[in-house]
C-alpha cells in the first residue's frame, strides 16, 4: 500500500506528529491498568500518528504512522538519562525538545539536527543518522558541560506489505 505514498509525505507527517504532541507539551494519555506505556496520538484526515513510551528514566518506545488505517512507517527507540543524572531530567528534556525541533537544511532527520548547542553553551546535542525515512538507524546524545547525560538509539522503516 505505502509504495504509492511518497516518502516526503511520511516524513512531513512524522515531523508534524512530533511537533504537535510531545514537543508541544501535549499531555500524554496513560492508563496503567491497560498498558505501562504513556502515549501521544494525532489524527489528521487519513493520517494517524502514535508515539508510546515507558515513563521511566531509561526507556523504550515506538512511533507508528498509519495512512488509511494501515501502518506505513514505524520507529523504535531505546535509551534515556544516564544513571546518576536524574537531577538533570527536566532541563535535559526541555533542551531535547528544542534540539529535535531545530531544522538543518538538507538533512531529513527523524530526530534532530547533526548538532545543536544551547545559548549558554552548557548543553550540546548530536545526532547521527544512516539512511532515510524509508530505512534508517541513528544515535542521539546530549552532553551537559561536556559529559554525556542522555542518549537514544533509533531505528525505523517504511512498512511494505506483500501483494
Amino acid at each position: 500500500m505505502n509504495d504509492r505514498i511518497p516518502p516526503e509525505q511520511i516524513y512531513s507527517f512524522v515531523r508534524e506528529g512530533l511537533g504537535k504532541t510531545w514537543f508541544a507539551d501535549a499531555e500524554p494519555k496513560y492508563d496503567p491498568a491497560i498498558s505501562p506505556y504513556m502515549y501521544f496520538e494525532l489524527k489528521d484526515g487519513d493520517w494517524y500518528f502514535h508515539d508510546e513510551f515507558l515513563p521511566t528514566l531509561q526507556t523504550t518506545g515506538r512511533t507508528t504512522v498509519k495512512y488509511k488505517g494501515q501502518i506505513v512507517w514505524a520507529m523504535n527507540y531505546v535509551g534515556g538519562l544516564m544513571e546518576g543524572k536524574e537531577s538533570l531530567k527536566d532541563d535535559c528534556y526541555k533542551f531535547l525538545k528544542q534540539a529535535v525541533m531545530a531544522k538543518e537544511e538538507g538533512f531529513d532527520s527523524l530526530r534532530g539536527p547533526h548538532s545543536y548547542t544551547s545559548e549558554d553553551g552548557k548543553w550540546q546535542y548530536a545526532y547521527t543518522q544512516t539512511g532515510t525515512v524509508a530505512s534508517f538507524h541513528g544515535l542521539e546524545e546530549i552532553r551537559y558541560e561536556g559529559e554525556v547525560v542522555f542518549y537514544h538509539k533509533t531505528q525505523g522503516v517504511s512498512v511494505i506489505y506483500e501483494s
